[in-house]
């Protein structure tokens, strides 16, 4: 391969560097209950590789439990009628009994019946779950919806997109639920060889419950180097923005449509951060002395304009000091530099880089690994690729802080996690509410896509291209 006349060489030499690694940061959980990871085996602490182990142990002690214990709103279990009644009745006595397990405040969860003994095509399904809301007049609160057996592709997002944010859902599926069970004498009972990955299903479910709840189960105990984070995400005209206050004690995500497919202007991000920050600053009590928002994916020069504004805005207003700082950090899923990192003294001995690992690439750029040893057993890390692209940042204090972030496994929390809070919260909940089609779409096909343009420039280009094809 030659560029720009001259010869690529590759070197054949194995690249090494010192290693480094953030250190575990202490987790809060009920009742004041710190987890703290020992420093390199010296001092009080936990071993790593019991870290999710612990977690698990505490969150199921009665005197320690979850961090968050306010009372729940209206809960509902939507059941398909074909699912066997003993079973249903079955699942929904250990659905309750897992989360009460967890959680100290009452869980009391309606059953509701809709009617999916005819229900084969998407459009018949959700008529059939959306009739029973209906009938049912379930107007707000939390849902549990065990999706009917042959579900067809993406209902469980067709649904949650319709009843969002009334009714927000967690879903399950009545096939794997059945899968549990056999039929012994007339009587459904759980298989003696799945009652473990059974009562694992129920936990893991249950936190999910817990997490579309908005029941936060820890925070971080220390402060991080940048306190008030906001991870911004936009996907087909709805933006999610996830703000994260206090170590992820107070976490809110709020979703706001927008004109544009996947960025925002200036206006819209100015009017929104400068709203919502008032708010929470205010509610909260707290004195921010940084702003910084992790952008999922690639950021705009729009978005960043947007920022600077509601920040001087806030400042103006006396909401934020005149020293705040803000920034913008992008955080890249998927990386022009597909970076990997290995621990060992050879090529002949490389392990999985422990979790916390850390890579600076430049004052800019860098990369973290928030999966690794001791947790990831099967397959090799994937370093996360992190870049400041506006602000007087820190690389190293931002890859800390993205570490720091991504130990809030609210979901699984006896695991590792490759992303932070901030975007794993945009995952879970932008995703399903912005899905681009609609039963109509998936039932007739698509109309003919318009194209967004923003200039009279952009479309005469587009109405050129249209002639060329």
């Amino acid at each position: 391969m030659r560029l720009g006349g001259k010869q690529v060489i590759v070197s054949t030499d194995t690249y090494r560097e010192n290693k480094r690694c953030f250190a575990v940061p202490d987790q809060l959980l009920g009742h004041g209950k710190i987890v703290h990871v020992s420093r390199n085996g010296n001092g009080a602490g936990i071993e790593l590789s019991s870290l999710g182990r612990t977690k698990m142990k505490y969150l199921l002690t009665p005197e320690i439990g979850p961090l968050s214990t306010s009372a729940f709103d209206a809960q509902y279990i939507l059941l398909p009628l074909t699912l066997n009644r003993d079973i249903a009745e079955d699942f929904c006595t250990k659905i309750q009994q897992n989360i009460q397990s967890i959680y100290p405040s009452r869980y009391d969860a309606t059953p509701v019946l809709y009617d999916d003994r005819d229900a084969r095509t998407l459009e018949n399904q959700v008529e059939a779950i959306l009739s029973a809301v209906a009938e049912n007049e379930l107007t707000h609160g939390y849902a549990l919806l065990i999706l009917p057996s042959r579900a067809q592709s993406d209902l469980h997002n067709y649904i949650k997109k319709r009843l969002w944010p009334d009714i927000q859902c967690q879903c399950a599926s009545a096939d794997s639920i059945k899968s549990f069970y056999q039929n012994d004498r007339n009587n459904w009972v759980v298989k003696e060889k799945s009652r473990q990955r059974y009562l694992s299903y129920l936990r893991y479910l249950a936190l999910g419950i817990l997490m579309v709840n908005r029941k936060w189960i820890s925070a971080l105990s220390q402060p991080l180097n940048y306190d008030v984070y906001i991870g911004i995400d936009v996907l087909n005209h709805m933006a999610g923005f996830t703000y994260v206050y206090l170590g992820g004690e107070k976490t809110y995500f709020r979703s706001y449509p927008t004109p544009h497919k996947e960025k925002l202007s200036a206006r819209h991000l100015r009017k929104v951060l400068h709203d919502d920050l008032e708010r929470d600053i205010h509610d909260l009590g707290i004195s921010p002395r940084h702003v910084v928002i992790h952008r999922d994916g690639r950021s705009f020069s729009t978005e960043i304009k947007g920022l600077h504004d509601a920040i001087r805005n806030l400042k103006d207003g006396g909401v934020i000091g005149a020293d705040t700082l803000a920034g913008v950090v992008e955080i890249h899923k998927q990386s022009a530099y597909p970076l990997r990192m290995a621990e060992g003294i050879g090529l002949d001995s490389l392990d999985n880089p422990r979790v916390g690992s850390w890579f600076r690439l430049s004052d800019k750029e860098g990369i973290v690994c928030n999966t690794g040893a001791p947790f990831l057993q099967q397959g090799t890390a994937k370093p996360l690729h992190i870049s400041i692209v506006d602000g007087t940042l820190e690389i190293e204090k931002v890859l800390e802080d993205v570490f720091a972030l991504s130990n809030l496994t609210w979901s699984a929390p006896d695991k590792c996690q490759r992303l932070p809070i901030t975007v794993k919260l945009g995952d879970d909940f932008l995703r399903p509410i912005a899905s681009p089609a609609d039963v109509e779409t998936a039932l007739y096909g698509e109309e003919e896509e318009e194209v967004e343009v923003e200039s009279e420039e952009e479309l005469e280009g587009v109405k050129q291209l249209e002639r060329t094809e």
